[in-house]
């Protein structure tokens, strides 16, 4: 019994530090010298869980033309005559580089169509208040709901939150909140912090463990741009990268670091999205379970 309190009680530890670092890495640093230098330790840290982080926007962006690439969304010429073109930056394009303009151009046509957060699922062009007056009427007769997509799931969760007897339900108080609205983005605020890789960096230095993981079909932001990043720190390769299984399949893959006492694993969810939970749940379970326990993906 004391040793399953013991495994909630670290997993609840890690679980309020993915929440809090995955959210606001300055914050993340602050708490943690704080706790370090043994002012408010209002958190324990054991280590920490990034999922499809964005954690560096300029890398971010431009791995989406090689992971095009390697997904066969552009073709090899393309690859080649944009690399050259723009020569390996993407983002940052010259007006004046024509050709570098007109590649671009061509890129953006042909992944105009495809679903971002996993790229072989159905784009679903509609809008969302669209999908929730159609899903609204056949809410009518529960049964003959068909999901066309992911984002129907999302309109029918605004649809379910925003009914008056769940908001009862959940004692929202009148007049605090009119309208709930999924991953709302009208907030008025600044991004001044386009990566975040500096404190990715000092978080290496500590007694820490990590984990970092990502859906191998996101294209919003590619598996390519962590991975780069985690070389990038200087860590010793402690595994080579290796599938993990599932039930006896092939899960995903991950390789392993250390540095001192530091030990940080990447992961990847085969066939996973953007939210890898969202589509492979099982295979995110697996791994997140066998993280907390210490063992190897």
């Amino acid at each position: 019994m004391n040793s399953s309190i013991g495994m909630i009680s670290r997993q609840l530890r890690l679980s309020l530090v993915e929440i809090l670092f995955c959210n606001n890495f300055h914050t993340s640093m602050t708490t943690f010298r704080d706790y370090k230098d043994g002012r408010s330790p209002i958190l324990n840290f054991q280590g920490f869980v990034l999922s499809s982080p964005r954690i560096d926007s300029f890398i971010d962006n431009n791995t989406q033309v090689e992971f095009a690439h390697q997904r066969t969304l552009i073709s090899n010429e393309l690859y080649e005559s944009i690399k050259y073109n723009c020569n390996g930056d993407y983002v940052n394009r010259d007006p004046n580089n024509t050709k570098c303009v007109s590649d671009f151009e061509a890129f953006s046509e042909l992944v105009r169509y495809i679903n971002e957060f996993q790229i072989l699922e159905p784009s679903c062009m509609i809008g969302s208040k669209d999908n929730q007056r159609i899903l609204s009427e056949e809410l009518k007769n529960i049964r003959q709901i068909k999901f066309r997509c992911r984002d129907d799931q999302y309109a029918l969760g605004e649809l379910w939150a925003n009914d008056p007897q769940v908001r009862k339900a959940l004692r929202v108080r009148e007049g605090t909140k009119e309208h709930f609205q999924r991953c709302n983005r009208s907030a008025a605020y600044t991004r001044n912090v386009p990566s975040v890789v500096e404190y990715l960096q000092n978080l290496t230095s500590p007694n820490l463990r990590s984990l970092i993981y990502c859906g191998d079909l996101d294209i919003s932001i590619p598996y390519l741009s962590s991975l780069s990043i985690v070389k990038s720190l200087n860590l010793k390769l402690d595994m080579t990268w290796h599938p993990w299984f599932v039930d006896g399949e092939v899960a995903g893959y991950a390789e392993e670091y250390k540095e001192s006492e530091y030990r940080l694993t990447y992961a990847i969810v085969k066939g996973g999205c953007h939210v890898a939970q969202e589509n492979k749940p099982k295979e995110v379970y697996e791994m997140i379970d066998r993280w907390f326990s210490y063992s190897d993906i």
